[in-house]
């Protein structure tokens, strides 16, 4: 993922972004331990994501983290991952665009994929 020098559309202080990250290493222990997170603490971010362009720039962000995960996974799985590195690898995260043949590609193949693994 490209991070250019831009500025976010809203602009935010240092101590605002700080307090965000804080929020969402919570968010993301308590998915770790306990396997979910808790509702209230998810819709604290619902006020944030509502500036434009945050939710896609946060998408693009999970989809970049989760892409490049290091765990054991099928060969299947892995060329999906790799796919998805690849649509992600130069997107601007403050302004995502990305080639929408490729991702609805790439979504066809994920869906494909889960429903063989749910089967």
């Amino acid at each position: 993922m490209k991070l250019k020098k831009n500025q976010p559309t809203q602009p935010f202080d240092g101590t605002m972004r700080a307090n965000i990250f804080h929020k969402l290493q919570k968010i993301v222990a308590d998915i770790e331990d306990r396997g979910h997170a808790n509702l209230t603490r998810l819709t604290v971010l619902k006020k944030w994501f509502g500036a434009p362009r945050r939710i896609s720039s946060f998408a693009i962000f999970i989809a970049n983290q989760a892409s490049r995960q290091t765990r054991k996974t099928t060969m299947e799985a892995a060329q999906l991952f790799r796919e998805a590195c690849e649509i992600l690898a130069d997107v601007d995260v403050f302004e995502p665009k990305i080639p929408q043949t490729r991702a609805t590609r790439l979504h066809a193949r994920l869906e494909d994929f889960k429903m063989s693994v749910e089967n």
